[in-house]
């Protein structure tokens, strides 16, 4: 199989307002992408299908469901909807749209992003972005919540689509469920997906739409959100897993990273961190998020066979950009 990689299609479709000029926007993306069958960027190792269910076939499917429902409802505002190639690549669909947009970026009010929001559990959704700033909190305030707990996060991680736009001056809001051990696995299957929580993220991203599409205020009238949750601790790198509940194997070492100071190498697999057991990456970042840089970890490992312990002093997060 040949792996193209100078190719890639954003798929847009506008729906012009159905009142008065229309000159305003507000742009709902979901990147389509995934990791596929090349195994490039998989968690998970050896050749076969990551399906991609949760990320992104997810916000994909969401998309189409605010596209289909918002059709139906006046505007004041025009919708553009985009569908991005190339997230997992580099973010290099929305880059080409906040490069060449559909509609101009000076007249774009807010860009709302959906990324894995298909494992909603505990009635639990997370926002990022501009959450602190009209008319953001009041959209999301007056919005019909569907019962959920809404998790609003200032910081905004610099991983996802939203990105380029925030980059551009543009506010941003990032739908999310959470992060899961089926992240870029074979794993990541249909069946794993609450269809029905998905449905109802749906629904009060529609009714935040519909609040925002009554603000006639200013544009860009927002503070700029952090790219990533301040002092975030570090440790430097990649990792596969042969099957839940394996332990999650050492692909690469960042170079002079806290990982590659401590003397970790790739094969090594990782037990627990600060005696406490990882599991999969999703236990690795909630350890991972409640160590600061700068902090010395016991990292227990498995290397040739033998079980050890390393001391790693965890640094900052380098800038994804």
């Amino acid at each position: 199989m040949k792996l193209e990689l100078g190719r890639a299609e954003n798929i847009i479709g506008v729906l012009p307002a159905s009142e008065g000029p229309g000159d305003r926007v507000i742009v709902l993306g979901a990147h389509y992408d995934h990791v596929g069958d090349t195994g490039l960027f998989a968690m998970d190792r050896g050749l076969g299908v990551r399906p991609g269910a949760d990320d992104n076939a997810s916000g994909t499917a969401l998309l189409l469901m605010l596209a289909e429902a918002l059709a139906e409802s006046p505007r004041d505002h025009t919708l553009v909807f985009v569908a991005f190639d190339a997230e997992e690549l580099g973010l290099f669909g929305s880059r080409y749209y906040a490069e060449h947009p559909a509609r101009p970026l000076a007249r774009t009010l807010v860009m709302l992003n959906f990324d894995m929001v298909g494992r909603l559990r505990d009635d639990r959704l997370t926002v990022m972005g501009a959450i602190r700033d009209e008319p953001f909190a009041q959209a999301l305030q007056a919005a019909d919540d569907q019962g959920l707990t809404l998790r609003r996060r200032w910081f905004t991680p610099a991983g996802s689509d939203d990105l380029a736009f925030r980059l551009a001056g543009v506010p941003t809001l990032f739908f999310h469920t959470g992060v899961h051990d089926e992240y870029h696995r074979r794993s990541d299957r249909p069946d794993t997906l609450n269809a029905a929580g998905a449905a109802r993220v749906a629904r009060l991203a529609a009714s935040v739409v519909e609040q925002l599409d009554r603000y006639e205020g200013p544009l860009r009238d927002a503070t700029p959100a952090p790219t990533a949750q301040p002092d975030r601790a570090f440790l430097g790198v990649t990792l596969t897993q042969a099957a839940p509940g394996e332990p999650l194997e050492v692909g690469r070492v960042v170079p002079d990273s806290p990982a590659d100071r401590a003397g970790l190498a790739s094969g090594d697999r990782l037990v627990a961190l600060d005696a406490v057991p990882v599991t999969g990456v999703a236990s690795l970042l909630a350890a991972l998020a409640e160590a600061d840089p700068g902090q010395t970890v016991e990292l227990t490992l498995q290397r040739d066979g033998q079980q050890q312990t390393v001391e790693v002093t965890l640094g900052h997060r380098p800038d994804k950009r």
